[in-house]
């Protein structure tokens, strides 16, 4: 029974890493898509968002609200705010892509 459980905790453990790692290259690949492409306009932080995840580790997401390209206010996430530390209110330049707004990046130039 136990190597039974043993392996079938091993195959849950390869399916959360495999779900992960597709997770963050999809995540790559449109933050790249969005430094490419993107429309680049003023937003404020109105938002911190705070999770947990399995293993305890904290992590902060920063939602900005900004007027998109047809003139319409919108929230969206932006990635990889991680390594730095924003505060509700503060002004951020961000890049996003016309009628996708699930995600926007700061401008790095």
């Amino acid at each position: 029974m136990d190597f039974i459980r043993d392996h079938i905790e091993g195959l849950f453990g390869a399916v959360v890493l495999t779900v992960f790692v597709i997770k963050l290259a999809l995540v790559l690949k449109k933050a790249h898509r969005i430094d490419k492409e993107g429309t680049v306009t003023d937003a404020t932080v109105v938002r911190i968002e705070e999770s947990t995840d399995a293993e305890g580790s904290v992590t902060y997401e920063s939602i900005v609200r900004y007027r998109d390209d047809l003139g319409t206010v919108r929230e969206s996430p932006m990635a990889f705010t991680g390594f730095q530390e924003y505060a509700v209110g503060d002004a951020v330049r961000i890049r996003y892509i016309p009628g996708e707004f699930d995600l926007v990046r700061e401008v790095r130039d």
